[in-house]
């Protein structure tokens, strides 16, 4: 708890002991932090071959709508490439991955390597907010956890958010694809 947590490292001050405090904890919390960054349950549907070690494809339910699509190719394919290498979608008639429109909804996959992309009907697909959620949530399709947090403290009476990384596309609506994202990719699916 925060008081257990503040008594322990109030001890510990006064004891003159927080390099010993920080280390007890060092490892788990490198540990948890790391694990914001890994991809957790992986695609099968992915295709990334050493043969063409420049390009990945993924299957992706055509939307049936060329306004949509344009969308989805415009802003995933636009933010998920680096130095040469392009992530690709394919577009199916029958792939599992596909977007849903409902009203007043937060944007969501229905889980980490899930198949369905809600977004909000009623948020313009021009809206740059609208642009990075896509970019983010596509992110998740592929098995990326967030990598903020948002929580209420009791102790503060507020909700309380923490964003990990500013720079990172599935911590902050200011992230980008980074290099971290590229290696945990390559690490995953190029096979």
């Amino acid at each position: 708890s925060f008081e257990t947590c503040s008594q322990e490292l109030d001890t510990n001050i006064i004891q003159n002991n927080v390099y010993n405090f920080y280390l007890k904890y060092k490892d788990k919390s490198e540990q948890i932090y790391q694990d914001f960054f890994n991809i957790k349950n992986p695609r099968s549907d992915a295709k990334w071959s050493k043969k063409d070690a420049s390009t990945m494809i993924v299957p992706f339910q055509n939307p049936q709508s060329e306004k949509i699509l344009l969308f989805l190719k415009n802003n995933i394919e636009d933010e998920w490439k680096t130095n040469g290498w392009n992530l690709i979608l394919d577009f199916q008639p029958s792939a599992d991955i596909h977007i849903v429109f409902k009203d007043n909804i937060t944007p969501n996959v229905n889980g980490l390597g899930g198949n369905t992309i809600t977004m909000d009907k009623k948020s313009p697909l021009s809206e740059w907010d609208v642009q990075w959620t896509i970019r983010h949530e596509f992110g998740h399709v592929l098995g990326f956890p967030d990598c903020y947090l948002e929580f209420y403290d009791e102790h503060e009476k507020a909700m309380i958010g923490y964003q990990i990384d500013t720079t990172n596309l599935m911590c902050s609506r200011a992230g980008k694809f980074k290099s971290i994202h590229f290696e945990a990719l390559k690490e995953t699916y190029l096979k």
